[in-house]
């Protein structure tokens, strides 16, 4: 992609309160359900987050318009395979789901590995814009927390794949629970990222440079 993109056509306050909701979006795609008498539920709905990931989306797209569209339209589709996990049912005793397992697998599958894509192509959008603000420290965390993410993703799908695929296994508590501290950990870091774009945005100046638009 070669589009260059001035920076006299960003607007810092509209990409600040962009990065202010992407923060609160980070929080609703933490996976975070409860279930009672075999009926689970998530209690922080991921479709809220690629909801508002959406409006994100919109508002930082004049940097790289195509990339950005085709980023919203991949939210789009996690979005409505989102709202399909929202609730999920089973019977208390022999565990089956309301849907057949190979769906409910696939389904699973599915999200976790286009919310992976997700996460590297936007944060290496994100890579190219800190080379445009006044922070020198932020191009180097953001490819940190782009490659960290990367890593715990792949790491999360070879340990919840023979899950998905196979009725039978049982992941090892242990690892679960490591899996979940280290998933909230990331999470949180990037909710700190967030928060530094938006601080960092605020104070650019309108001097006409220019931004290459992201080449990863």
């Amino acid at each position: 992609m070669n589009e260059i993109v001035e920076r006299d056509r960003i607007e810092p306050d509209l990409m600040a309160a962009a990065f202010g909701r992407a923060f609160w979006a980070f929080i609703f795609v933490i996976d975070f359900k409860v279930t009672i008498d075999g009926v689970g539920v998530d209690l922080l709905p991921d479709f809220a987050g690629w909801a508002i990931f959406s409006t994100v989306l919109r508002d930082l797209g004049q940097l790289a318009p195509a990339a950005f569209t085709r980023l919203r339209k991949l939210g789009h589709l996690l979005l409505g395979l989102s709202l399909l996990t929202l609730v999920e049912i089973s019977h208390p005793q022999t565990g089956a789901t309301l849907l057949p397992d190979h769906l409910v697998s696939a389904v699973n599958m599915s999200l976790l590995v286009l919310q992976a894509f997700f996460f590297w192509r936007f944060l290496g959008l994100l890579v190219e814009l800190a080379r445009a603000v006044p922070d020198p420290d932020l191009e180097g965390k953001t490819r940190f927390r782009r490659a960290l993410n990367l890593g715990l993703d792949l790491f999360g799908l070879s340990l919840f794949l023979p899950v998905l695929l196979s009725a039978g296994f049982v992941l090892i508590a242990p690892l679960a629970i490591g899996m979940l501290i280290l998933s909230l950990v990331n999470f949180f870091l990037l909710m700190g990222l967030m928060r530094r774009f938006e601080i960092a945005v605020r104070d650019l100046d309108a001097s006409g440079a220019e931004i290459p638009e992201s080449r990863t």
